[in-house]
């Protein structure tokens, strides 16, 4: 029985801790062929910047790793808007930014370049 218990708790406390905590909920990509700087609307809204906010993003361009930037707090509480210079996208070219939150989480958008 205290077995039982054990891992009733063991679950509740994980399922409470998934509730608390969530990855970014959506990401909005653009891309400036003149500046050759993408920019991206990372929606993920946090009570507290410095303890729950984007730990991690890392940008992909044809499936390639060409940039990771850590941060350390969320600059606002509803999103963290990032933007990331890149060198010789062209057209056709597909970019893909994956967000990662500190607690839990991770979320992916992709674009192609027009």
């Amino acid at each position: 029985m205290k077995k039982i218990a054990t891992y009733f708790l063991v679950a509740l406390l994980g399922f409470g801790l998934s509730v608390m905590a969530h990855g970014p909920k959506k990401i909005l990509l653009s891309f400036d062929k003149d500046t050759q700087t993408l920019t991206a609307d990372i929606q993920h809204k946090v009570k507290n910047i410095e303890s729950h906010y984007i730990s991690e993003v890392i940008v992909f361009v044809n499936d390639k790793e060409v940039k990771t930037v850590s941060y350390e707090k969320q600059s606002e509480k509803l999103n963290e808007l990032v933007e990331i210079p890149l060198e010789n996208i062209k057209e056709g070219d597909e970019i893909k930014l994956s967000a990662k939150c500190n607690k839990f989480g991770k979320k992916s958008s992709k674009l192609v370049v027009e």
